[in-house]
């Protein structure tokens, strides 16, 4: 679940990572010992690296300076990894072209198979040469499986 405080810099920093040719997936702010901790995980289909992360970092940074909810903060930017799970249905269209693993509710193994498309209700994976719709609702579990 989102705060309200979450939303709000998503909203903010979202365009900033996206000039930049990255997708934000994830944002995380949470508190330690008096300080903010504010965990960004982002995305590309061309792969993340660690410069990239720099970069992201200090293109954010300023902005994120001006809150005044974050007067003490840390940041850390990562790439959603190789099993990265999806969280939100807002990030399957980042996923298009690329291998995941999906279980539905009482299966005993996962689907796997590239996503080839996206819409509000469903995905189409493409699994063992053959289209397949799968409810987005309906959906337990899913990950990159890159």
């Amino acid at each position: 679940m989102e705060t309200e405080l979450e939303k709000k810099v998503f909203a903010d920093i979202n365009p900033i990572i996206e000039a930049m040719d990255f997708h934000l997936i994830d944002l995380k702010i949470g508190r330690r010992k008096g300080i903010v901790d504010i965990h960004i995980v982002i995305f590309s289909s061309s792969g993340i690296s660690i410069g990239d992360c720099s970069s992201v970092s200090k293109g954010i940074y300023p902005r994120l300076e001006l809150f005044e909810e974050l007067e003490k903060f840390s940041l850390s930017v990562a790439s959603t990894g190789l099993n990265w799970q999806i969280k939100r249905s807002r990030e399957y269209p980042f996923y298009i072209g690329k291998a995941l693993r999906i279980l539905l509710p009482g299966a005993s193994e996962w689907i796997k198979g590239e996503l080839q498309g996206v819409n509000q209700e469903n995905l189409i994976i493409l699994t063992a040469g053959e289209s397949r719709a799968l409810k987005i609702s309906d959906i337990k579990k899913a990950k990159l499986d890159l």
